[in-house]
């Protein structure tokens, strides 16, 4: 059988994909205003950790409500 994940760990998803969701924000809004150098595999690469990132967040933020309705 497979294990209930602990309520920590829904929280500990969404945190995660909230700090990918801000580092890929951050990196994009460097490149706007000119810091880093902007080429498609950086541009690429940070919108696909945005994607990621609010998948892992919605995951974690749904598992939590969930788990609180138990």
């Amino acid at each position: 059988m497979t294990e209930m994940p602990r309520e920590g760990d829904s929280l500990g998803l969404a945190v995660v994909g909230l700090v990918l969701l801000i580092l890929s924000w951050l990196v994009l809004l460097l490149m706007v205003i000119g810091r880093v150098a902007s080429g498609f595999l950086l541009a690429f690469g940070a919108f696909a950790v945005s994607v990621v990132g609010l998948g892992i967040g919605l995951f974690g933020a749904v598992q939590h409500v969930r788990d609180s309705r138990r």
